[in-house]
C-alpha cells in the first residue's frame, strides 16, 4: 500500500515539476539569447601611453599615484574637449544623436568621458587608453585623440621626461559587447537553476495538495426518515 502511493506521489511530483521545470529553462534560456542578438554592438580601442615619472625614480608606492594622478588629467575636460574638438563630435555625434541639431560642448566631454576606459599596467608608467563606440573607426580616432590631447598638455614646456606615446589605437572588428557566447551560457545557467527550483516547488505544492485530498474521507449516503404523508388524528 505505501509503495503503491509512493509510486504515485513520485509520477504526480514528475508530472508537473518536469513540464513546468523545461519552460521556466526554455523561457529564460531564449529570451536571454533573443536579447543577445538585438542589443547594439559596440566595440573597444586602446593607445598606450607613458607618463612621465619625474626627475627622480620613485619607488612602486609613488609610481602607483604618478599613474593614478595621470589618469585624473586624462579625464578632466580640459583634455577631452580638445579630443572633441579635434573631431568634431559636436557635429557627429549631433547628427546621431540630437537629430542633427550640434551637442553642445560640455555635453560631448560627460559623454566621452563614459565611454573612456583607462587602465594602468601593473608596476609601471604605461596607460592604456581605450574607448567604446558603435564602429571600431570611432573607437580607434577618439582613443589616439585622447592620447594626443594628454600627451601635447603634458609635454608643453617639458624637459627630458616627456609623455610618450607607444601604441596608437588599431581598429579592433571583434565587439566589444554583447558578450555572445557569455551571455547565451549565464542565460542557459540562469534559466537551468530557475527551472529547477521553480519545478520543484511546484511539484512539491501539487503533491502536498493531492496528499490531503487523498486523506479527506469519503461521505457516505445517510438515509433520512420518511415522513407519512397524513397523519392520523
Amino acid at each position: 500500500m505505501n509503495e503503491t502511493a509512493s509510486k504515485s506521489g513520485n509520477k504526480t511530483f514528475l508530472a508537473v515539476s518536469f513540464p513546468v521545470g523545461l519552460t521556466v529553462f526554455l523561457l529564460i534560456a531564449l529570451t536571454g539569447t533573443l536579447v543577445t542578438f538585438i542589443l547594439p554592438e559596440s566595440y573597444l580601442s586602446e593607445a598606450r601611453i607613458k607618463v612621465p615619472s619625474g626627475p627622480i625614480q620613485p619607488d612602486h608606492l609613488d609610481m602607483g599615484k604618478t599613474v593614478t594622478t595621470e589618469m585624473e588629467v586624462i579625464r578632466t575636460s580640459q583634455i577631452l574637449q580638445t579630443a572633441v574638438q579635434k573631431l568634431d563630435l559636436n557635429k557627429k555625434w549631433g547628427v546621431r544623436y540630437l537629430n542633427g541639431e550640434a551637442m553642445a560642448t560640455p555635453d560631448c566631454v560627460k559623454f566621452l568621458r563614459s565611454r573612456l576606459r583607462l587602465k594602468p599596467f601593473q608596476n609601471s608608467y604605461i596607460i592604456r587608453i581605450g574607448f567604446q563606440a558603435p564602429t571600431p573607426s570611432e573607437a580607434a580616432d577618439i582613443a589616439n585623440a585622447v592620447a594626443s590631447a594628454y600627451i601635447s598638455y603634458r609635454n608643453t614646456g617639458a624637459g627630458k621626461d616627456e609623455a610618450v606615446l607607444l601604441q596608437a589605437a588599431a581598429e579592433n572588428r571583434e565587439p566589444y559587447r554583447p558578450k555572445v557566447a557569455l551571455n547565451i551560457v549565464l542565460s542557459a545557467l540562469v534559466g537551468a537553476v530557475a527551472g529547477l527550483v521553480i519545478g520543484s516547488v511546484s511539484g512539491w505544492v501539487t503533491l502536498s495538495i493531492h496528499r490531503k485530498i487523498a486523506t479527506v474521507p469519503k461521505q457516505t449516503g445517510i438515509s433520512l426518515p420518511h415522513k407519512s404523508s397524513s397523519h392520523r388524528q
